[in-house]
């Protein structure tokens, strides 16, 4: 079945403007026209959408590029993902079904398009159905004669073998992908340098099983929950890596993946799931890195009215998709190397360019006043970018009313007219530089020799392709060849230009099993950091057993573990932790793991190069702590260069690292440090020791040991010397209120771990004016060693403890019989208000197996409610009829907003209710009338008297050791000095008082509600809301 676009009767050769990027995303994405009117309103046909004129007149670009029109409907329609394959065509998914199914009655029609440019002007014009009927299809990706899609809780190989154009042969690789939400599905298979292919989770995972005599079947389902999937065509591999893509997935010339969710547009993997499984203490999370600054520090430029899910995104990143990493050459110059993110509630398409970074790459927005594409269409959605052969940026645009899954929208607009408004319309957009002549055509190689050439071709795309068919080619030409090109590179290492094919015909020559470290020392000195980082994790991958020595000797890891850039420090880490632990006995460990060592002195300690050092085996990570205990140098003093020795000591102790470690070190008598330095050492080394035998404390604990019994065992080694320092110091640490918390902290942890005599610390530290953090720390052990007195000082300053320390106490008493009845008689009295226990926890005390706890406690929150209850009943009837949004709006300024804020209006005090659009009508009368039935505990009400007798009652914003700082009514915050304060007690109850209704009639209310609920509808022209069945 074909489809032919005619050129000229579209009135459109070349498009000036710009354009952006769109994304099928699972946040809400609505449309500017009045949507409260359609939705209430059978009127009329639905809008057809925007021509292609009108949408390329509503471009606006940043910079000197122009937009042209690839192809659109009816040869497109609803199009989520393209690629291109190894011919130069174009394969287009397209979402027909979107956002929740065909229509009643009707067979999905989800489909796959092929579509060509015959006549090489640009403009793809004739389409081929190659698939339909699919259920959801989410993406594609082109492998030699056919095409793997992932469509409904599957991946799938689809081929035409009789050459019609038609797929006529559906092979089912794997399935069990989740399929809860259709825009939360595995998408975007990519075949990376390596030879195996890629996929974006979608977020919600799934379990997945093998469906294909090609991938062994496994005794377990893979989890992917937090975790991308990944596996080799050929058969073998298959299995989660680290990632957690929500809707796109980039891969550059190095191998590097980068996917993206709606509220962080660029994410990379900086450690692989093998590094973080051995430790109990890492998740799939830690592997991941934000490349561009996310959510709320994020910045984006629309020039149309955009609104988000959430108000308070507006402005931000808020349904990012559709990333790509490397642009063509038909893009201005120095663009090439820059990523491009779609945020399709804004109409836009961002550029960002890489900065200077730290073991994690870093990409900021180009400092401009708009974005790099953004349309005042409000139909423009762009979903999915890739780089064609001609070099020009193609941006997928659904074109579409609304991108939105109804399950997010709220009760008035989950079944609007305009929700498959678009369902026929579809654009491809190609964005090129302004002066740039693009090739409409390309001619593919015919020979082995001319695709290589092509891996070190300027263009994204034919370097892709290039992978794509050289991973295939069985030729015995191909080894010889690669290996003449890479020493034309080793030439002149400080250029960067050809970094990237380097990094291909790497990759190929490791698949083939012909990588050698003779080829990998070519590049020690490159200019390329990525190229170098490349370089050390192949090293990693080749069996290191034979050629152990030559990483010391040739001076390879002391290059990388001291080179300027953290990038390679980081890479090197990992590769020096395996030599270590593959030469436990070589003559270089010491030096090796003392250079690791010296990381902390030389780049910044940041969650990602902490984690590295704490996912080093056992006996490697013990080394590197024993080594960094021995330096002479200043130790650095930040909380984060002293959160890394904790994290290693707690993973080395837990594989009872220390033993193997401490038994190759010298006796400490042969030691240069003598045994007095052990009462004489300086603050920074007594607090090196104390986080180290935190860390080890927790490790072994974790591993059910004693830490008493393992200190005997280390005898007179280095690590006992530090660890017996500690312990003796812990107490005073621990008490000292001049120390930092977090040596505090660490401190108790030691006390804890060596059971060592408490006195009367931990009580001095719960009543004295210690931070809430260390109160919180030894609360569990005076409940359970002093249940007596510990509750009876928490009665006696129940509302003058902080919210934290309150809600932790509560939370431990109501999972105990005596202490929950204890709990309840406080209630009872009065001395402890209801509204102090949160839902959850009443509901655990209602529900408790002990029939006289759980009597009483529904007595208790039934009796505080009941006068609240029949005010709400009489109040019922302003949930029906019509509210009228500018009253609703005067009262709000005139009742709510000193202390609440929608929009621009008001002040926060209490919570920002702008979202309130989300709550139904019938919430919101409760929260109204019954402040403190639900109220957060952050905005209780707090009383602060001073000495003088004034009293100021606000919203607590912090409070330390020596000030309490309270939000008052207008937004004033006001602080106090603790020595002015005679009495800090929270009100419990909400900081709006009950009452409301006495300022309200019922028809008053009636317009509030609707303001609360339509206060955006406002703005777009709506006078009125009706609140009947929302």
């Amino acid at each position: 079945m074909q489809n032919r676009l005619d050129q000229k009767s579209l009135g459109v050769s070349k498009l000036n403007g710009g354009l952006g990027v769109a994304a099928l995303v699972a946040v809400a994405c609505v449309s500017m026209h009045s949507l409260i009117a359609h939705a209430q309103s059978n009127a009329g046909s639905p809008p057809t959408g925007p021509s292609v004129e009108a949408s390329a007149a509503a471009f606006k670009t940043d910079g000197p590029v122009r937009v042209e029109i690839a192809a659109a409907e009816p040869q497109v329609v609803d199009p989520v993902a393209l690629r291109f394959d190894v011919r130069g065509r174009m394969w287009v998914i397209e979402m027909r079904d979107y956002p929740t199914g065909p229509a009643p009655g009707e067979d999905f029609d989800g489909r796959i398009k092929v579509l060509t440019d015959n006549d090489s002007d640009g403009v793809f014009e004739t389409a081929t159905t190659f698939a339909d009927g699919l259920v959801f299809p989410t993406g594609l990706q082109p492998w030699r004669e056919g095409v793997i899609v992932t469509v409904a809780g599957k991946i799938q190989f689809m081929i035409d073998t009789d050459g019609d154009g038609r797929c006529d042969k559906t092979e089912v690789w794997f399935e069990g992908f989740s399929e809860d939400n259709e825009q939360l599905r595995a998408n975007h298979p990519t075949l990376g340098p390596d030879g195996i292919v890629y996929v974006a989770n979608g977020l919600r995972g799934g379990k997945v099983r093998s469906a294909n005599a090609k991938w062994p079947v496994r005794d377990t389902a893979i989890d992917l929950s937090g975790k991308d999937f990944a596996f080799n065509p050929d058969g073998g591999f298959y299995g989660a890596v680290a990632g957690n893509s929500q809707f796109g997935l980039t891969i550059d010339d190095f191998g590097n993946r980068v996917g993206c969710s709606n509220r962080n547009p660029a994410i990379e993997t900086l450690l692989t799931l093998n590094e973080l499984a051995d430790d109990r203490w890492s998740g799939p999370s830690d592997a991941l890195h934000n490349i561009s600054k996310v959510g709320p520090e994020s910045k984006v430029v629309p020039i149309a009215k955009a609104w988000t899910t959430s108000h308070t995104h507006e402005g931000q990143f808020s349904a990012a998709c559709g990333v790509t990493i490397g642009l063509g050459t038909a893009l201005p110059e120095g663009w090439q190397n820059d990523l491009v993110v779609c945020e399709p509630t804004s109409y836009a398409v961002q550029r960002q360019q890489f900065v200077d970074s730290n073991e994690g790459r870093r990409a900021e927005r180009i400092d401009a006043a708009g974005e790099m594409l953004a349309s005042s269409d409000t139909w423009f959605r762009p979903v999915d970018t890739t780089v064609g052969p001609d070099g020009g940026l193609y941006i997928v645009d659904m074109c579409r009313a609304v991108i939105e899954h109804p399950a997010w929208a709220p009760t008035e607009l989950k079944e609007r007219e305009d929700e498959r408004w678009g369902n026929a319309r579809g654009r491809i957009w190609r964005l090129v530089g302004t002066n740039t002549s693009a090739t409409k055509s390309v001619t593919v190689p015919s020979d082995v020799a001319s695709w290589t050439e092509w891996l070190w071709h300027p263009n994204t795309w034919q370097r892709q392709m290039a992978s794509q068919v050289l991973i295939d080619e069985r030729s015995e030409l191909l080894i010889p060849l690669l290996l003449d090109q890479l020493k034309v590179s080793t030439a002149s290492l400080a250029s960067s230009s050809r970094a990237g094919g380097d990094a291909r015909a790497i990759a190929l020559l490791a698949r083939r099993g012909a990588l050698t470290l003779e080829i990998l020392s070519s590049f020690l000195e490159h200019a390329s950091v990525e190229l170098r980082c490349l370089v050390i994790n192949q090293v990693r991958r080749i069996n290191l057993n034979s050629r152990i020595d030559s990483l010391s000797q040739d001076q390879w890891l002391p290059r990388w573990l001291s080179d300027p850039s953290p990038r390679i420090r980081f890479a090197a880490i990992g590769l020096a932790g395996d030599w270590i632990y593959q030469s436990p006995t070589n003559a270089d460990v010491g030096d090796i793991a003392k250079l690791i060592a010296l990381t902390p002195h030389h780049v910044a300690m940041t969650p990602h190069l902490t984690k590295r050092l704490a996912t080093l085996s056992p006996d490697v990570a013990a080394q590197v702590l024993i080594a960094y205990m021995d330096l002479d140098l200043p130790q650095p003093a930040t909380t984060q260069s002293r959160d890394w020795v904790f994290q290693t000591a707690r993973r080395a102790a837990w594989g009872d690292g220390f033993g193997d470690a401490s038994s190759t070190t010298k006796d400490l008598e042969s030691q240069r440090h003598a045994e007095s330095e052990f009462v004489d050492a300086n603050d920074a080394r007594l607090a090196d020791a104390t986080f180290l035998t935190a860390g080890w404390c927790q490790g072994h604990l974790a591993a059910r040991r004693s830490p008493s019994e393992q200190l005997s065992k280390l005898g007179r080694s280095i690590a006992a010397k530090w660890i017996l320092l500690a312990k003796h110091q812990s107490i005073g640490i621990a008490s000292d209120p001049a120390k930092p918390i977090a040596l505090r902290m660490a401190a108790i942890d030691v006390v804890e771990g060596f059971e060592l005599p408490r006195g009367d610390l931990y009580e001095t530290l719960l009543t004295g004016n210690s931070a809430s953090t260390l109160q919180l720390k030894v609360l569990p052990w005076l409940l359970k060693h002093h249940q007596e007195t510990t509750l009876r000082w928490i009665a006696e300053n129940v509302t003058g403890i902080d919210p934290e320390l309150r809600l932790s106490v509560i939370e431990q008493m109501t999972r105990n019989d005596e202490m929950a009845l204890t709990l309840l008689t406080w209630l009872e009295s009065g001395s402890l208000p209801a509204t102090f226990v949160s839902l959850s926890q009443a509901d655990r005390l209602t529900q408790f197996k002990n029939d006289d706890v759980a009597s009483r406690a529904s007595e208790i929150f039934q009796a505080a409610r009941k006068d609240r209850l029949s005010v709400i009943a009489d109040y019922q009837r302003s949930l029906s009829g019509t509210a009228d949004l500018a009253n609703g709006k005067a009262l709000f300024v005139q009742h709510c907003a000193t202390c609440h804020r929608i929009g621009a209006v008001g002040v926060e005090v209490g919570p920002d209710i702008s979202d309130s659009r989300t709550k139904t009508p019938a919430s919101l009368l409760t929260a109204i009338l019954d402040p403190s039935a639900a109220v957060d505990a952050g905005f209780l009400g707090y009383q602060v008297l001073l000495v003088d007798g004034v009293a100021h009652t606000g919203s607590l914003v912090s409070q330390s050791d020596q000030h309490v700082s309270l939000m008052l009514a207008g937004g004033d915050t006001k602080v106090f000095d603790r020595d002015d304060i005679d009495q800090l007690r929270s009100t419990g109850i909400s900081l709006m008082p009950e009452g409301f209704e006495r300022n309200l009639s019922i028809v008053q209310m009636r317009h509030l509600i609707g303001y609360l609920k339509g206060w955006r509808y406002l703005g777009q022209g709506e006078t009125t809301l009706a609140l009947d069945n929302l």
